[in-house]
Formats: C-alpha cells, structure tokens, sequence
C-alpha cells in the first residue's frame, strides 16, 4: 500500500505542477519580457541624461559667461 501511495501522489503533484505551469508559463513570459523592456529603457535614459549632462557641463566651462 505504501508504495502505491507514494506513486499515487508523486502522480498528483506532477499533474499539479504541470497545470501550473502550463498556466503560468505566459504569464512569466510577458512579466520576463516587461521587466527587460523596464530595464532597458531605464538604462537608456540613464545614458541620455549621463550624456546630456555632459554636454551641459562641456558647454558651461568652454563659455564661463554662459
């Protein structure tokens, strides 16, 4: 009996987990995907502002008047 049991309820908890997945892989794909687009465009204006800061800073000392 006992090893029909643990057969029995290894089988439960591979149809479980495959169900899961099955229903969360989509979602952790498009979270995956969202959260690269986020970092992407987080480190890209993070260069634009690092090089327009730079800009500004080359211009202000080149013209002290300025």
């Amino acid at each position: 009996m006992g090893p029909l049991l643990a057969r029995l309820l290894s089988y439960l908890v591979s149809q479980l987990s495959s169900s899961v997945l099955r229903r969360a892989g989509p979602l952790l794909l498009r979270f995956s995907l969202f959260s690269f687009f986020v970092i992407a465009l987080f480190s890209s204006l993070t260069a634009l502002a690092a090089s327009a800061t730079k800009g500004f800073l080359y211009i202000y000392f080149a013209f002290p008047s300025f």
